[in-house]
């Protein structure tokens, strides 16, 4: 009576699969990679940080453009990392 109500089992990698449909998702730079591992350091300095954002053209705009939109509010336009 209850297996009426029993969730089927899918394979995740498969519904995965279906979600994307033929999407591939882009892997990160090793730039990135390095910037996230100096993020989760406690003993690397935000200038450390920086320094490797600027690294990849790419991910410096992408942060400036974040920084300056208006979630932050900002009353000055950052211009660099």
């Amino acid at each position: 009576m209850f297996k009426f109500f029993q969730r089927r089992k899918k394979d995740p990698k498969k519904a995965l699969k279906e979600l994307l449909n033929g999407f591939e998702l882009p892997s990160f730079t090793q730039t990135v990679m390095n910037a996230l591992k100096k993020l989760r350091d406690p003993d690397v300095s935000l200038s450390e940080v920086a320094k490797e954002i600027e690294k990849d053209p790419g991910m410096h705009v992408m942060v400036l453009k974040c920084v300056n939109s208006a979630a932050f509010g900002l009353r000055k336009k950052v211009s660099n990392v």
